[in-house]
């Protein structure tokens, strides 16, 4: 148990602010209308020119050096929410400082800036705010238990006070949920999964709602495509280091087991700009067929017969949302390679093999595009998020995807793969003519025994 009588003067001057909010009760409304971010009323968290829903990232979480006024308010209602040691939450933080600082290394010019000009306190400060509002977003959007109705409930929250200023955060979270997500899911708003665990596992609610913080997480997203893997959800087995973020974690649920896809660090890797293989259309030519691959994560399989090859792709799902969504897994995976490259492996896959409406028609046609988007939408999709793997990531691609062009390229270019695929569509040009052709030639074999056999019954008659 920590000694509440021996808290140090920065711990008590943060909770002191805490309880400042409720002194003058006439600010708090209009505190909390601020999270509307119609174009009439100003954003209190941007990142460039767009207004997030609200802030988790510790980055953007001040305003000329300390983190705005307006936001503490709702941190104070968030900590009584939540029923939040504070206490013990930051003393929990200031002993993990360094693991802080640590996990912020790849984040270059701007976190060294930030961090060498932010004292400890002003850390501190930032991580409870951070994560106060992403644990609550987390309890509300999970699928588990009813997470509004305990977050109301607690600690005498159905005061009148207390249940408006709820309900008004309450609606900001909920009322347009695909992009609260999303925010949440950005790269920038990223922070250190270890210090979400501690608000959870320091809260009062924690008993209530009997599940890992990390199991509710990943039920937050249930409702965004790509799928989920749910054999991984439901097996039970996390990664050895744990999760670094909440996007690792929405990463992590939609990709293969682990070991797949992965980028051998001893030696220069493929860069993203280099992957080839023909695309949907001119492999026809060579025998390829492709099949929608009913697994449920992000994968490729490809496999040569004797004189004619067969790819198997997992269906890509396209949604008004999916551009962002590509770009916080792609941008995961090139910030941390030792997770695996698999969904850079599965749109390079697609980026190559879709480049034209017939192409995209052909994939249609065979399960796996799967939208109702029309082909140059698909094609446009494809091409942006391309140009931000070249351009403004640079991307690796895994090893194994290279072997795989490399497999690809050698079928096509066989000859007897061209000859017999030209067979095929010359004599053979589609399931039904076959079907027809072998249904004729059996009628005129049955037909020609039946005659056969009439005439030596003739015969053996006279």
């Amino acid at each position: 148990m920590v000694d509440h009588a021996h808290e140090e003067k920065w711990i008590v001057d943060i909770k002191n602010r805490l309880d400042e909010q409720f002194l003058d009760r006439t600010k708090l409304q209009p505190a909390l209308a601020v999270l509307d971010t119609s174009k009439d009323k100003p954003s209190i968290y941007w990142t460039g020119s767009h207004p997030e829903r609200f802030p988790i990232g510790i980055l953007l979480l001040k305003s000329s050096g300390n983190i705005r006024d307006n936001m503490w308010e709702y941190v104070a209602f968030m900590t009584r929410w939540l029923g939040l040691d504070v206490t013990l939450f930051l003393k929990s933080m200031k002993e993990r400082e360094d693991l802080v600082k640590n996990y912020y290394h790849y984040g270059g010019e701007d976190y060294q800036r930030y961090f060498a000009f932010r004292d400890s306190y002003y850390l501190q400060e930032s991580l409870l705010v951070a994560s106060c509002f992403l644990a609550v977003a987390i309890l509300l959007l999970q699928k588990v238990r009813n997470g509004a109705e305990i977050l109301r409930g607690s600690r005498g929250n159905n005061s009148d006070e207390r249940s408006l200023q709820f309900s008004i955060l309450y609606q900001r979270i909920m009322k347009d949920q695909i992009k609260t997500k999303i925010d949440m899911l950005r790269i920038r708003n990223q922070i250190p999964w270890f210090v979400v665990e501690a608000v959870f596992t320091n809260s009062s609610l924690s008993k209530l709602f009997g599940t890992r913080i990390d199991g509710l997480a990943m039920s937050c997203f249930d409702d965004l495509y790509p799928r989920v893997n749910k054999s991984k959800v439901t097996g039970g087995n996390l990664p050895s280091g744990g999760f670094k973020h909440l996007l690792h974690i929405f990463h992590w649920t939609r990709t293969p087991e682990e070991g797949k896809w992965p980028v051998q660090q001893e030696q220069p890797a493929k860069r993203f700009a280099e992957f080839y293989i023909p695309n949907a259309t001119n492999l026809l030519e060579s025998a390829t067929s492709f099949k929608r691959l009913d697994s449920s994560s992000n994968d490729v399989v490809y496999s040569i017969k004797r004189i004619s090859a067969l790819m198997q792709v997992t269906p890509l799902h396209l949604f008004p949302y999916s551009n962002e969504i590509f770009r916080h897994l792609l941008n995961f995976e090139q910030r941390y390679p030792a997770y695996g490259l698999p969904v850079t492996a599965h749109f390079a896959c697609l980026k190559s093999l879709l480049q034209t409406k017939e192409d995209v028609k052909l994939l249609q046609k065979n399960g796996i595009v799967q939208n109702t988007m029309k082909g140059e939408d698909v094609l446009s999709f494809l091409h942006d998020i391309g140009n931000f793997l070249v351009g403004e990531v640079r991307a690796s691609i895994p090893d194994d995807l290279h072997s795989l062009s490399v497999k690809v390229v050698e079928h096509h270019e066989r000859d007897v793969s061209i000859a017999y695929s030209e067979f095929k569509s010359q004599f053979c040009p589609n399931r039904w003519v076959i079907i027809s052709v072998i249904a004729a030639f059996t009628l005129f074999v049955l037909t020609f025994i039946q005659t056969i056999y009439s005439a030596l019954a003739y015969y053996k008659g006279t």
